[in-house]
């Protein structure tokens, strides 16, 4: 991208004092800004990024995106900056003439994007981190190469038509969704409620669907499209176009399959952990396919994929850590309790709560404490119980921090899962750290 200000004014209604070109895009005052820069001043729910205009320009960002001017050559007023923000992006999307993958669903989005990038190659460009919302989407659109071959973009939703506008930007020619589960259970009322809302993404595609093969309804509703489905023997036992059987786990908790495909099998080993990565690994080869990637590129590079931070990160030392903690919903804590079970040593599980169930917020948190136990693990949780029935609670992560090396011993191997706003990776730093100062 390289677009003169009077360019960028344009795209946003505006204009603009001073000259220069825009390479990139920030909202983020903390990252460096150059002349070359527009920083793009959004309204958060914590921060206002016109609090922070003057100390940008002061910096030498090329210019700033406001709804309120204070009179600055280099400011581009617009009503409304996330709107602005949008317009960009679509004018960005209108340049760059390539395939668009839309991952949506109610969990292993992030996983799946990242898998789905490391299967297309290193000229495919993907959402950074969980860059999925109506900021997310548009700086990923924005942040383009010129020498980019695919688009692989993550797609969030918390409520009817929060996908539909999204599709308009993004212009997805595949579109995948990876599960319909009871995530955002306090804005969508019901599972139906969650396939709409996902299905978004398949209505703004005019290209293949790659959905899961367990979910009948869902495939009802792309009736007449051409649809390939995927899964693994764990979500979806009768099969599928691309499926995953013959499952195993290496002692870092590192899957394995046999993928059968509609031209034939092979042997896959993943290089990321978790057994619902199996399923997930299944629609990353299914678009390969769909894009044209030869099946031994597609294994090999699965196997030197990685997967986002605090997503199944193995650290190994005199115990384990598995640092799981970016999210949680009942879905993928059965999952990472499954694989963890599996990998040997004393199992113990760090458990924050899981957020946006509504009505079911009790009797998920019982049924996943219940399968804790079932497997083995001491149950420790953090902040007030949702129905875990711990075995050890804490009042705080930093009281779990200290607490806990009386509780961990050597062997173990200890989970740490919760959703985001329990803030575990806090306490996973402070276990990994002390796994690192031990070999010292």
């Amino acid at each position: 991208m390289r677009w003169t200000l009077d360019h960028v004014a344009g795209i946003v209604g505006g204009s603009v004092g001073a000259t220069g070109v825009i390479t990139s895009v920030s909202i983020d005052s903390r990252r460096p800004v150059d002349s070359e820069t527009l920083f793009v001043a959004i309204k958060g729910e914590v921060h206002d990024g016109h609090d922070f205009v003057r100390d940008v320009l002061q910096r030498g960002v090329g210019a700033v995106l406001v709804e309120r001017g204070a009179g600055s050559a280099n400011e581009i007023v617009v009503e409304d900056t996330l709107v602005a923000l949008s317009k960009l992006a679509s004018a960005r999307r209108n340049e760059v003439d390539i395939p668009a993958i839309g991952i949506t669903g109610s969990s292993g989005k992030t996983s799946t994007k990242d898998l789905v990038s490391s299967v297309l190659g290193s000229d495919a460009h993907a959402s950074p981190k969980s860059f999925n919302n109506e900021i997310g989407v548009p700086l990923t659109i924005l942040g383009t190469p010129d020498t980019a071959t695919y688009l692989v973009i993550e797609v969030g939703s918390r409520g009817r038509g929060h996908i539909e506008k999204l599709v308009d930007i993004i212009k997805p020619t595949i579109a995948v969704i990876t599960t319909i589960g009871v995530a955002h259970s306090e804005f969508l009322k019901n599972e139906a409620d969650v396939r709409n809302a996902k299905f978004e993404l398949a209505i703004g595609t005019d290209g293949p669907l790659v959905l899961p093969a367990g979910d009948t309804e869902l495939i009802a509703m792309a009736a007449g499209r051409d649809v390939l489905t995927f899964g693994s023997e764990r979500s979806s036992p009768d099969g599928a176009d691309y499926w995953a059987t013959d499952l195993e786990l290496d002692d870092l908790g590192r899957v394995g399959f046999r993928m059968v495909t509609p031209t034939g099998s092979l042997r896959v080993q993943l290089g990321v952990s978790g057994l619902h990565n199996a399923h997930n690994a299944a629609a990353a080869i299914a678009v390969g396919q769909l894009c044209d990637v030869d099946i031994p590129d597609i294994a090999e590079r699965l196997q030197r994929a990685a997967l986002s931070p605090w997503r199944m990160e193995v650290h190994r030392g005199r115990y384990t850590v598995v640092n799981d903690s970016y999210n949680a919903n009942p879905e993928s804590m059965a999952s990472a309790l499954e694989t963890v079970a599996a990998m040997g040593g004393r199992p113990v599980a760090i458990l924050g709560a899981m957020e946006e169930l509504g009505d079911r917020e009790v009797s998920d948190h019982l049924a996943i404490g219940d399968l804790a136990r079932s497997l083995g693990f001491k149950i420790v949780t953090i902040g007030p119980d949702r129905g875990y029935r711990p075995d050890v609670t804490f009042e705080s992560v930093e009281a779990a921090a200290t607490g806990m090396r009386e509780i961990i011993a050597a062997d173990d191997t200890v989970l740490i899962k919760a959703s985001r706003a329990a803030g575990l990776e806090r306490l996973a730093a402070s276990l990994i750290a002390d796994l690192e100062e031990a070999r010292t």
